[in-house]
């Protein structure tokens, strides 16, 4: 019976693993979209989780355990087009230092999924 369990999610892991590289292929064979865009507004997410526990050992032998804590920022850019539509993208944090709110370019996309690039017009 443990046998069976250990396979059954064993393949499930394998089916997760494959339907996310699919979407990821799917994804990256999609035709990169330029089109002429605004950045609208910026914001950004960070989520602070608990690590495992990190052992310190002071100058007399002494154990301390801690739990540092760990922050991840994602990075969004809203992005409005000619015609008033908008979209929002999750950029890298180069990308969203370096844009500001009321930039003008050509954005690059694959479709409305994925963010590629962002030209400045000067």
């Amino acid at each position: 019976m443990e046998f069976v369990f250990v396979v059954c999610i064993i393949l499930f892991t394998f089916y997760i693993i494959s339907q996310i590289i699919s979407q990821e292929i799917r994804v990256n064979n999609l035709p990169t979209i330029e089109r002429e865009a605004s950045v609208v507004s910026k914001r950004r997410n960070s989520t602070t989780t608990m690590t495992p526990p990190e052992f310190m050992t002071d100058a007399n032998g002494n154990q301390t355990m801690t739990f540092p804590p760990q922050t991840q920022t994602n990075y969004y850019i809203e992005f409005q087009f000619e015609h008033g539509n908008l979209v929002e993208f999750a950029v890298s944090k180069k990308f969203y230092d370096s844009l500001h709110e009321g930039d003008r370019g050509k954005l690059s996309s694959k479709e409305d999924i994925r963010f590629v690039d962002f030209q400045k017009f000067h």
